[in-house]
């Protein structure tokens, strides 16, 4: 007698569930990046002015009042909102997705890193977002992605860190 646990959950069904996961999971990670990065990137103080954001140059004070070391504030918000925009994109369609989550997670961390002082309520989402990007960074995009299509002719679903 098989155990209905088991049977449910094995083979093709799984896969597909697990692949249809996390392209969900992509679709909002792309979407959100795209969108934050965007405003930065192309806020109303550039030619596009989409998602109404601020524009780069408010961007880089924030950044400067934010204290952040090294680098000058432009450099900062260049790296970051281009991180965001474009990584977002990678994500959304599927395309280098474990290369684009790593610094998608550390521009994450470093917006952590601003807001840690005024407790959990504001970092709860970064640290969300930080949790899905993981995901994707260790089970790869999965195989409903261009990673996929592109990269792993014939295999099935997602694919681990160490191969096995």
């Amino acid at each position: 007698m098989s155990n209905p646990a088991q049977s449910c959950c094995s083979g093709k069904s799984s896969v597909f569930s697990t692949s249809l996961g996390i392209l969900l999971i992509r679709l909002v990670l792309g979407a959100v990046f795209i969108y934050y990065g965007g405003q930065h990137l192309f806020g109303s103080q550039h030619l596009f002015g989409i998602f109404g954001g601020r524009g780069l140059h408010q961007f880089a004070i924030q950044i400067k009042s934010d204290g952040f070391p090294v680098l000058p504030p432009m450099v900062w918000a260049v790296l970051s909102s281009g991180t965001e925009f474009f990584g977002g994109i990678l994500l959304l369609i599927g395309l280098f997705s474990r290369a684009a989550a790593v610094p998608v997670i550390f521009d994450m961390l470093a917006a952590m890193w601003v807001s840690r002082a005024a407790g959990f309520g504001t970092i709860d989402f970064n640290l969300s977002l930080i949790a899905m990007l993981a995901m994707v960074l260790l089970a790869g995009a999965g195989m409903m992605s261009l990673d996929a299509m592109m990269f792993r002719q014939g295999a099935r679903g997602p694919q681990p860190l160490a191969a096995a």
